[in-house]
């Protein structure tokens, strides 16, 4: 079981841009020159199925960004998220180019350097929210790479940061398999712990489906400010998945890719694009 030796009480603020999953500038410099993600005509189908589920798709991702991919259901934002991080199901039938800094990637290897936050938190009800996070981080921190005290406080700073440290001894409560419920951290407060679980391995991309599914407004601004932030300040590619953003959430992203039946309509600026729906008349 993980320790808490060294607990700080922390109010969520946002993540500061003193960070310690703040990237060394001399990569975020050298990032600058390429896309940290690019896809170009990427189209995607299922078995036997010829109606691609995204046809033709084109963007691209740089350190630092927060991009959201937006539109109704069935649009295919979902699927080109899962193709993006390397997660689509094996039947996929998949064309086009996909780069990391310039380097072509296969999916497992963009497994390997990137987190997939999915749209249901995983975690097992009656252990303490610290020992969620270590038990994760365990797991996916190269084995050797830290030693358990080492990882022990890279998971309590990560719970500081992501205004978890106060809620470190908290069960993380939910709905145990007979159907009991146990007390414990809000919906909200579990995705955080998701995203957290996510950064343990500190890695370049994040890719999250529909990080605000289930809760409440409150909330969801919470948990889409930690991904602005994350994004900003620790210098990360973040890529998510909305259906109906609020305005507030809206002004976060930097980038957006609206997508119907398959298709991207607009993919640019978020701020650039209600004057290119004004532009179609």
């Amino acid at each position: 079981m993980a320790s808490r030796r060294g607990v700080r009480r922390a109010s969520f603020a946002g993540i500061p841009q003193t960070s310690v999953l703040k990237r060394a500038s001399e990569q975020v410099k050298a990032s600058k020159l390429t896309p940290l993600l690019l896809w170009t005509k990427l189209s995607i189908r299922y078995g036997g199925v010829e109606k691609a589920a995204v046809a033709g798709a084109q963007g691209s991702v740089q350190r630092g960004t927060f991009t959201a991919l937006l539109g109704p259901a069935g649009s295919g934002k979902t699927t080109l998220l899962q193709c993006l991080g390397g997660r689509l199901a094996s039947d996929a039938r998949v064309s086009g180019s996909l780069a990391v800094d310039g380097t072509p990637l296969d999916s497992e290897a963009m497994k390997a350097m990137s987190s997939y936050v999915a749209d249901e938190d995983l975690f097992l009800p009656h252990l303490e929210t610290l020992e969620s996070l270590f038990f994760v981080a365990r797991m996916r921190v190269r084995s050797g790479a830290m030693n358990d005290d080492d990882l022990n406080d890279l998971c309590m700073l990560l719970l500081e940061e992501l205004g978890l440290a106060d809620k470190a001894a908290v069960l993380v409560g939910g709905e145990l398999s007979g159907g009991l419920n146990v007390r414990g951290l809000s919906d909200g407060q579990r995705r955080r712990l998701s995203l957290g679980c996510g950064l343990v391995s500190k890695p370049a991309l994040i890719f999250a489906d529909e990080p605000t599914s289930g809760l409440d407004a409150s909330s969801a601004l919470s948990v889409m400010q930690v991904m602005h932030d994350l994004a900003a300040n620790a210098h990360l590619g973040i890529i998510c998945t909305e259906h109906h953003p609020r305005l507030a959430v809206w002004q976060m992203f930097d980038q957006v890719c609206l997508l119907s039946e398959g298709h991207a309509c607009y993919v640019g600026p978020a701020d650039g694009c209600v004057p290119w729906f004004k532009s179609l008349g």
